[in-house]
């Protein structure tokens, strides 16, 4: 499947992207159903093309693990590209919100397997380390982050933040250096930083929000009518019925409702619509 050309220029390749504009609800479906039926190559590269813009979105979210954006951006490009071969239009969702979970699965492999590259450390809590630091420099971004500082925020020595970012200072690629060297240029990542939320990340949290909505609905639908009854009332009403007064109302015990309830909730956990709707949050 081909897409746009993706290369260390990052101020080209956007420029690429924002040729491709959004499709609209009934261009993407009109497009998805000819891949979807026929297997159209060509529909397929649109689809890709003109959602390229939230990869990018997405990609930059990460940029805090030392990562080439471009390489983000390319892993994020690839899992759009396994979501679109997998999407299926007829039920009812946008690709956005199908997709999101595919673009940060293969991004955050890709992070993984880079670190592991670099030595970050083999073991789970070397790697719980890294993030961790990650999200104490994020929250700590208007102070000077010393390793005395995030020593103190994370609870471990400071010999141990020193030693995890002497493997974590070199970088392959600089998202703050600026475009052509040139010292009144603006920085790479300012290319694709934006404080406001855009059209694509309203879009799928909308769509995201209805999807498992629907994912929920289609999973009670799989309940007998009493489990059902009994799963709306508990989790699903504003103020939630005891379980002696459903025991009262099936004239049963409340300890029965409990078991019932259980199993309800288990069925639920297993249905195909609730496991394809658990993304990343």
């Amino acid at each position: 499947m081909k897409i746009l050309a993706l290369n260390s220029n990052i101020g080209a390749f956007m420029k690429e992207v924002e040729c491709y504009p959004l499709l609209s609800r009934e261009e993407e479906f009109a497009l998805a159903v000819k891949h979807w039926e026929t297997g159209d190559l060509d529909a397929a590269r649109v689809l890709v093309n003109s959602n390229l813009r939230f990869v990018v979105r997405i990609a930059k979210n990460y940029t805090s693990y030392d990562v080439s954006l471009m390489d983000l951006i390319q892993e994020g490009a690839l899992g759009l590209m396994t979501a679109v071969k997998k999407f299926n239009p007829h039920r009812g969702y946008r690709l956005v919100s199908y997709a999101v979970w595919w673009i940060r699965a293969r991004i955050n492999e890709h992070i993984m397997r880079f670190w592991s590259s670099v030595r970050i450390g083999s073991s789970r809590n070397e790697r719980k380390l890294f993030q961790k630091i990650s999200a104490a420099r994020r929250a700590l971004s208007e102070e000077k982050t010393t390793p005395e500082k995030l020593s103190e925020m994370l609870g471990v020595s400071a010999r141990e933040i020193t030693e995890m970012e002497t493997r974590t200072s070199a970088r392959d690629f600089s998202l703050d250096s600026k475009i052509g060297g040139m010292s009144g240029a603006g920085s790479y990542l300012e290319l694709v930083a934006d404080t406001t939320p855009s059209q694509e990340t309203a879009l799928a949290k909308s769509q995201n929000e209805n999807w498992r909505k629907t994912a929920l609905n289609k999973a009670l639908d799989g309940l007998d009518e009493r489990e059902r009854e009994i799963i709306t009332s508990r989790f699903l009403t504003e103020t939630p019925v005891k379980l002696e007064d459903l025991g009262k109302k099936f004239r049963i015990s409340a300890e029965r409702i409990r078991q019932i309830e259980n199993k309800a909730i288990s069925k639920i956990k297993r249905s195909p619509s609730v496991s394809m709707a658990k993304m990343e949050e």
